[in-house]
């Protein structure tokens, strides 16, 4: 009989500890049923719609979150109008921001990935002060891209990584002297299963460690490497549309 009573007890206990943990993931994730989602909000009862927001204990803290950030989005936005929205409202439209921007951001990662794993760039030569076509002076470093992709690439940009590397100069550790990485973009169509040479401007300034380097060591002792992080791919809608016109003008022919 004891243990009966002492098994029975158990469960009771594991039963509590159960519906209590139920209970703490409802009030964490997933939607409510809380009326607060229902208040409208103006520019006169922001605070008070905060306040109930915040003792409401239905309201999940997912809920409090999306709207924490929603709010925090209309504030970053002056175009925008809260007026008359419901707390609701503000919650659905940060959960379809933030999905979209989980969208773009697993779109964007698979186009680098793709990039990266399917070219090739070779470092080339650093060209100091050069004159670009807006007629100011850059050190230009250029390189060599191989598009390896079946298919075109639009725009691509990430960061340029230089190394100056002396190994007659002690003061040099041996992995040599790492300049910040440097941002750049390059906006020339990449055609499929083709290379093209092109250059990164730095600007010369003739006080800079880049540009000393330059003018009393030369250009032998650098080292340079790109990382790819962000990549364009021309509009497939906009291809489909010329594809289509292709079609028609050989029907019509």
């Amino acid at each position: 009989m004891f243990k009966i009573t002492k098994i029975f007890s158990l469960l009771m206990i594991f039963g509590v500890l159960i519906l209590t943990s139920s209970c703490q993931k409802s009030q964490d994730h997933g939607s409510s049923n809380s009326a607060v989602l229902n208040l409208e909000l103006t520019k006169n009862n922001l605070r008070e719609v905060a306040n109930k927001v915040y003792n409401d204990q239905t309201i999940t803290t997912e809920e409090v979150q999306l709207f924490s950030a929603g709010l925090a989005t209309y504030v970053a936005n002056p175009d925008s109008s809260l007026d008359k929205k419901k707390v609701k409202d503000i919650i659905e439209f940060q959960k379809n921001r933030n999905r979209q921007n989980a969208l773009d951001g697993m779109k964007n990662a698979c186009n680098v990935l793709a990039v990266r794993l399917n070219s090739t760039s070779q470092f080339l030569q650093i060209q100091p002060v050069a004159i670009g076509p807006d007629s100011i002076k850059y050190n230009q470093v250029w390189f060599r891209f191989k598009n390896d992709l079946d298919e075109d690439i639009e725009a691509m940009g990430g960061e340029l990584v230089l190394v100056y590397v002396d190994p007659t100069n002690s003061k040099i550790p041996a992995s040599g002297y790492r300049f910040n990485p440097l941002p750049f973009t390059y906006k020339t169509l990449v055609k499929a299963k083709s290379q093209v040479d092109f250059p990164i401007n730095i600007p010369h300034n003739e006080k800079e460690d880049l540009s000393i380097l330059l003018r009393t060591k030369g250009t032998n002792f650098f080292r340079a490497g790109i990382q790819i992080n962000q990549v364009i791919f021309p509009d497939a809608s906009k291809a489909g549309k010329n594809e289509e016109k292709k079609d028609d003008k050989k029907e019509s022919k």
